[in-house]
């Protein structure tokens, strides 16, 4: 440990010569920059290994924070509600599409809603296709699908809804995937 200029210690890695103006290899330390690079070089390594494991680990993503994370423009202006697509591209609802990796698509709902999904999960291992349903921050919906299903779903108020497939599996010739047959979005009147 060193000091820094308020006599509060300090952790300097031992790597890093902070006596010498210009660090170099000398003494078998490496210069700062070195140090550095290496540093985040390992940090992307890491992030690299655990999006790898939680991709192949069937394990549930943090879906309503995703929503928060990825905002788009307000839709609100146009005649129908669309389903947007990661590439930004957007389909009109009623819509379907086929999720055949962890993979997510949004909605701006613009005031309170029923949303309506026939989905269709195919299970590996005993574990259907988890699909994954968050409204702002609020998880409406995070469960496994193994078969046909039909959700209804209160949206509360306007605002970006996510829909996700979250563990995605594929271990031949048994193939998760989730199947959304039909998204669809209906206004709730209020009183």
């Amino acid at each position: 440990m060193s000091r820094d200029h308020d006599d509060h210690p300090r952790f300097v890695p031992p790597c890093i010569n902070e006596d010498d103006p210009a660090p170099s290899t000398k003494g078998g330390r490496r210069p700062v920059a070195q140090y550095v690079r290496e540093l985040a070089l390992g940090a992307i390594v890491l992030l690299g290994a655990v999006l790898l494991a939680l991709r192949t680990s069937g394990e549930p993503a943090p879906v309503a924070r995703l929503v928060m994370a990825a905002p788009a423009a307000n839709a609100c202006g146009s005649a129908t509600p669309v389903l947007i697509n990661p590439d930004g591209t957007s389909t009109p609802l009623p819509a379907s599409v086929t999720l055949n990796s962890n993979a997510y698509r949004r909605i701006y709902i613009c005031e309170p809603a029923t949303l309506t999904l026939h989905a269709h999960g195919s299970a590996v291992d005993g574990v259907g296709a988890r699909l994954s349903v968050a409204w702002q921050d609020t998880t409406l919906f995070d469960e496994p699908i193994d078969g046909d299903r039909v959700l209804s779903l209160q949206v509360p108020g306007a605002g970006w809804v996510l829909v996700a497939f979250t563990n995605d599996l594929n271990k031949p010739p048994a193939d998760r995937n989730l199947q959304l047959d039909e998204i669809d979005l209906q206004p709730v009147s209020t009183p």
